[in-house]
Order: structure tokens, then sequence, then C-alpha cells
């Protein structure tokens, strides 16, 4: 069977794995057979050179990947590899300071717990709660970013300053001027206070974080000779996956534990994108010194067409100017394949209409399903416009990593009281609202009333309305409820006063969700960007309503009520359910590893892409490379993640971050040779689309409705303005786009 599995390997795979006597680094570019490889590596130290499972040590970057190599192997060998030693840098260090907790000096026991991500952000929202912050503080993330700068920079430096490093990048640091000092020093008293609450609660709870893991086991092994000593003589062979991520303390970690090994490890430079998260090419460049390892290249690719590869080989020769050493060319096995589309578009709209419609085209003329296809970007906030034309068009898919608009908390609110006002006799959805927001109607109230229920084989609506009549006990805890839901009902059946236009804004007016967080007093600074989010996605969900086109226009209110609620039901409920059959939109970083068929490359703007949208604490991570360097990798990525067809696109305007950005497109489509189709095809001749740049609006502006007057902009909420009418109209909620309203000149 191994000899069969030698076959199937290409020439310069073969040469890569049967290098035995030294340590190498194999550059493995993006669809080169890179885990094919690693897995061969390993068949081959069991089986060619007989080295047992336990001296054998495997460390990728993800659970799942770990998994994924054991299963591999077992695929091919059939062989149980419980023995073997595969690893990510967490689960490794978990198990050193869970053997040794006895001969370290720290303050815990070997059933400390490690907290993830999430858990750790909810113990900072209780920090930040216990010190009383005010509402100007740093947002939970960059406060979560600002930890672990702090509890591994220290380590960081003494590591830079023991190989002869620190001084070099403490000057780039300088020269660069990336660190705004004025919002640290004004900042680090609160920063520091954090900290040491978050550090303290560690301790007293007996918990872990991921940066504790790390840098407690690499102290251990520095420090205690016994325990390097055990992992020296353990491990004859290491071997690292995505070499190109791992970070400075991680690579100390392995260079004592790699002390007397053979390392093989398998990376892409160009692929290096986790900067924020510390990794380095630093760590490269030291692998190569310190272990005197040979650089092997896999350059042919099995995924992408040479179009494809032609455009991302442009791209990032840009970040090889001076340092050639990592340099790789990709050469497809595939052919040419098609050309490269790119495309700039006037606004985001327009972008929107045009990918979804390609789809649909493609998907009627060409053997492909929703899953061939994905959206990339740079910021999770772009995917708004995209979502919404999605839904629109029954187009079924999956955002990769990331929370559905319609799983969000406050959207699933309003989707819930409509369903609740369309089957009031449906207690699945009145057990749902029935206290959102709070009513002070406990668990216990509501196993009154369904006790009722079900002696009386009734609906909970109907029990609701029998006691609330009759003034009892109960019907006075849930009169309000009662009341609001008539008076939602009474004015659903108005078609006066209530359509699709405005149908969400008046539940919000009536229950008074968005508004409930005033009556908070805690935690403002947190409620205020809450109670911010919660109102544009609110407004979001009422402008899809406003703008859903529907294919029987003869349907009543309710009809086309619960038609919407199906399509946006199906939309999340399918995630489940067909996986396999979705276009996936994701975030770059999200889609690092993975590969499809059609891949639309969205938001290249100088102003989006290079967003400066950071935590200030990156900016002292200790890479010597430019950001923008970063940024050109991250969009190399995005490019080698297609197989087949490449859309690139970007916009003139875009709105983001609560404004209208105009931006020319960013600088790597020159780079890449791409120019644009011209402007006068269909996408940029259409009067009503020129019509949609043309209103974009600003606060403070003064706008004429042809009923209202004239009135002035007191809020943009995406494609919503909130504007002040003379009486006796008043402030009104308008659709951006909508015929009715226009520019004062």
């Amino acid at each position: 069977m191994f000899l069969k599995w030698i076959q199937n390997l290409n020439e310069e795979q073969k040469k890569i794995i049967q290098q035995d006597k030294k340590s190498i680094y194999v550059l493995a570019g993006a669809g080169t057979g890179k885990t094919k490889t690693l897995t061969a590596k390993i068949i081959f130290l069991l089986k060619k050179l007989k080295i047992r499972q336990e001296n054998i040590l495997a460390i990728t970057f993800t659970n799942n990947a770990a998994q994924e190599m054991k299963e591999r192997l077992y695929k091919i060998l059939e062989e149980d590899f419980s023995n073997l030693n595969v690893e990510t840098f967490h689960s490794l260090s978990n198990k050193i300071l869970k053997k040794y907790e006895k001969k370290t000096n720290l303050d815990f026991n070997s059933y400390f717990s490690i907290i993830n991500e999430q858990e750790s952000k909810i113990i900072i929202k209780e920090q930040i709660k216990k010190l009383k912050l005010d509402k100007n503080f740093f947002s939970v993330n960059k406060i979560k970013n600002a930890i672990s700068y702090y509890k591994t920079q220290l380590l960081r430096n003494q590591i830079f300053k023991k190989i002869g490093l620190l001084e070099k990048f403490n000057i780039e640091i300088e020269k660069k001027n990336l660190f705004n000092r004025t919002e640290f020093i004004r900042n680090f008293n609160y920063i520091q206070n954090i900290f040491v609450e978050y550090q303290n609660f560690l301790v007293k709870n007996n918990l872990f974080d991921f940066d504790d893991l790390v840098i407690n086991s690499y102290k251990l092994l520095k420090e205690n000779k016994y325990i390097s000593d055990f992992y020296q003589s353990k491990f004859l062979y290491i071997l690292i996956d995505e070499f190109q991520d791992i970070d400075i303390i991680q690579y100390q970690m392995m260079k004592i534990l790699g002390k007397n090994s053979i390392l093989f490890v398998v990376g892409d430079p160009n692929q290096n994108i986790y900067n924020f998260r510390g990794s380095d090419i630093i760590c490269s460049n030291l692998f190569l010194q310190d272990f005197k390892a040979s650089i092997y290249r896999l350059f042919k690719n099995y995924r992408s067409t040479e179009e494809i590869l032609s455009k991302a080989n442009l791209l990032i020769e840009n970040n090889y100017k001076t340092e050639k050493i990592f340099k790789n060319q990709l050469k497809s096995v595939k052919g040419n394949g098609k050309n490269v589309f790119y495309k700039h578009f006037l606004n985001s709209y327009l972008e929107s209409q045009f990918i979804i419609q390609e789809i649909q085209k493609l998907m009627k003329y060409d053997e492909y399903n929703y899953g061939d296809f994905a959206i990339l970007y740079r910021l999770n906030d772009i995917n708004k416009d995209i979502e919404n034309h999605l839904i629109m068009k029954n187009i079924p898919y999956l955002i990769q990593g990331y929370i559905s608009f319609y799983n969000k908390i406050e959207v699933k609110v309003f989707i819930n009281y409509l369903n609740a006002i369309l089957n009031p006799e449906k207690d699945f959805y009145l057990k749902k609202i029935i206290n959102i927001p709070s009513r002070k109607i406990g668990l216990k109230t509501i196993e009154k009333l369904e006790n009722i229920s079900f002696q009386k084989k009734i609906s909970l609506f109907k029990v609701i309305q029998t006691e609330v009549k009759q003034k009892t006990k109960i019907g006075k805890k849930v009169a309000n409820f009662y009341k609001i839901f008539e008076q939602i009902t009474k004015i659903f059946h108005n078609e006066d006063e209530c359509d699709l236009t405005n149908v969400i804004l008046i539940i919000d007016d009536i229950i008074g969700y968005s508004s409930a967080f005033k009556k908070q007093k805690l935690f403002q600074n947190l409620i205020d960007m809450k109670q911010e989010e919660i109102k544009k996605n609110i407004i979001r969900l009422q402008n899809i309503f406003t703008q859903y086109s529907f294919p029987d226009q003869k349907i009543n209110f309710f009809e086309k009520i619960n038609f919407l609620l199906s399509q946006i039901n199906l939309s999340y409920t399918n995630n489940v359910l067909e996986k396999q059959n979705k276009v996936i939109l994701s975030s770059i970083h999200k889609a690092k590893g993975l590969e499809f068929k059609i891949v639309f490359f969205i938001g290249l703007e100088e102003k989006v892409f290079l967003s400066n949208k950071e935590n200030i604490f990156n900016y002292y991570n200790y890479s010597l490379l430019d950001k923008k360097e970063e940024e050109r990798r991250l969009a190399y990525v995005a490019i080698t993640r297609a197989q087949e067809s490449l859309y690139i696109t970007s916009v003139q305007n875009r709105f983001l971050f609560g404004q209208n950005i105009s931006s020319k497109p960013i600088c790597f489509i020159e780079e890449m040779k791409l120019e644009s189709l011209p402007k006068n095809n269909s996408y940029f001749s259409n009067k009503k689309d020129k019509q949609k740049l043309d209103n974009i609006y600003h606060i403070s502006e003064n706008i004429e409705h042809k009923n209202f007057g004239i009135g002035k902009i007191i809020s943009i909420y995406e494609n919503i303005v909130i504007v002040s009418f003379l009486p006796p109209y008043g402030i009104k909620k308008i659709l951006i786009t909508h015929p009715a309203i226009k520019k004062i000149l």
C-alpha cells in the first residue's frame, strides 16, 4: 500500500518526502498538494524508516486539520494511530502543563480549564462592569487584543533581545510611526487595570486562556532541563504544517523540542495573513538559520487555471522586490482556462446586482451547483448588499464562520413577532415573544398559562385572552403583552397605516425593542454600542421588506408577509440540511484552505481593502514588513481559492461604517494588469442606477419630498434617511432611493 501511495506523488513530492538526513522547509504554494505531501512524509517515516509512532510529532494549526490528518493516514494504511502525536500548539501545551504542573511555580493545578475566545470576552465584560469604564472606551474585541499583547509582549521582547533583533524591531516600529502613542498613554491605566482584574479572575477560577497555554508551556520547557530533555529524546522527527503562521514564542518552543530532531516544515509565506496574531516571516528566516535547513519548492498547482495563477503571480511578485528566498511562482497543470474578469462599478448595489445575475446565468447555462460559488471579501460589513440580493432572489447561501443577518437575535425577534401575528393560535411563536422585551413575565407564569392551556385544550393565546378579560391574577401579569399584541394586530389590518414599507418600524415603535436598553443604567458604553447596532439591523430588515419583489403582486398584505417569512426561514434553516449546495459568503481569513469552482472577489477599493479600522495594539506586533504586503498576501489567498473562474470587483461608492465611502480601486488591480470593462456597458448606462449614485445624502443636508415639502436629514442608517419636516409632518423614515425625494442643490 505504501509503494502504491508513493507512485501517486509527482517527482518534486517524491524527492521531498525521501529526504531524511536534514531539516527542510517545503515551500508549498496554494493548491500544490501540501496536505498530501505532509501525509506521505509521515507514512515514509513509519513504513520506510520504521520510526515508532510515539517518536513523531506533527503540529497543525487547527483541531480539524489534526483530525483530518489521522483520518487520511487510517484510510491509506488501515492502522491504529492512537500513539501518533498529532497536535495543535494549544493541545500540546495543554498536555505538557497537565503532565508537569507540579514542576511549575505557577498558581494552578492540573484540573485547570481552558477558556475559548468567546468566554474570554465574557470575562472581560465583567471586568468592564466592575471598573465602570466610560462609554468611549475600547470595544471588548480591542481590549481582548490588548490583553493578549500585554501578556506576550514582554516575552517577545526578551526573545528578540536574545536573538539580536530587538533594536531592529524597535527602529522599524519607530520609522513606520504606526502606533498612536497619545491614545495608548491615555488608555494605558485602564488597560492595565482590566488586565490585572482579568488575570486575577483566571487564577482564582483555575482558568487558562490560549495565550497562557503557550506562554507557560514555553517557560516550563525553557526553565526545566528535565522536562525539555524528556521531549528532546522522545521526538526524533517533528513536522509542522502552516509554518508561515507560526509566531516567535511558538517557534522558540519548537526550537527547544526539536533540539535533537529533524524538522520537516511546510508553509507558504505568500499566505501569511495572520500578522495581527503575531505570525511573522522572521520565524521562517530563523528556521533556515537555526536548523541549517534546505528549501524545497512545490509549484505545480492542481487547483486553479493558468489565467488565475498568472494574476496571483503578478500580484505577489511585488512583495519580493528585495527578499527573493521565499519566492515561489505557481504553474497550473490544468491549462489556461477563462480570462479573469474585472469590473469597477458605480456603487455596491450594482456590484451585488451583477454578481447575483451572473450566478443565475451560470446556473442556467452551465452545470454548476450553488455550492460551487463563493463570494469573498476583506471585511464582513461588505456582505450586506450581497445577502439582501440573495434572499430577494431566493438563492440559498451560507455565511462562513459568521452569524447570518437572519440569525441575529434582534432580527429573530421581529421575525417571531410577524409569525405570531400571522399565527396567534400557534404557541411556538407566542412563547418566543411574550417576554421580549422584558415585561416581567417569568417562566413560572408561562408554565401556569401552559397548564391551563393543556387542561382546557385551548391555545396559549386563548388562555391569555380569557385571563385578561376576567382580570385574574395571572391575567394582570400578561395584560400589557395582550394589549400590545392586539394593537399590532389591529394596525396590520389597516392598509392605510401599515404596509411592507413600514411594518418592521411599526412593530418596533409599539414594543419598544430598540429603546429598551435605555432603561438600563449599568454598562452604558456597551449599551450604547449595542443599541446602535440593533437600530441598524432593524432598519436593514425594514429595507428588505420594502424592496422585496413578489412573483404575484395580487396577493394581500398578510400573504406577502407569509411568503417573505418563508423565504427567510428557508435561507437559514437550509444551512443544516444542504450545506453542500449553498453560495458561500466568507471573509478571506475564513476561506483560507478552501477552494471553489467560481470565486467573486469583491471590495477591492483603496479605502476598504486597506481599511484603517484596526486595533492599535496590532501595530506593536513584531512584523518588519509593510502592512500593504500583508494585504497583498490576503488578496493572493482570495485569488488562489478559485478553480475555474475568478471575478474581481470594486466600486466607486460604498456605504460602510455608517458612512458613504468614495474610493478608487486598490493598486493591486494595476499590479495584476487588470482593466475594467468599458463604462458604456449595460451596468453603467442605466439612468436609474446613475440616479442611485446621485442620491448620496449626508446629515444636515436639505431634501425635498413631493408630499411633505422641504426637510433636513437628521440621521442616516444604511439605505434609510431620517428627515425632520415642518409641522404637521414631523420626523419621517424614508428609503434613500424613494422616487418622492430629491436633493436640494
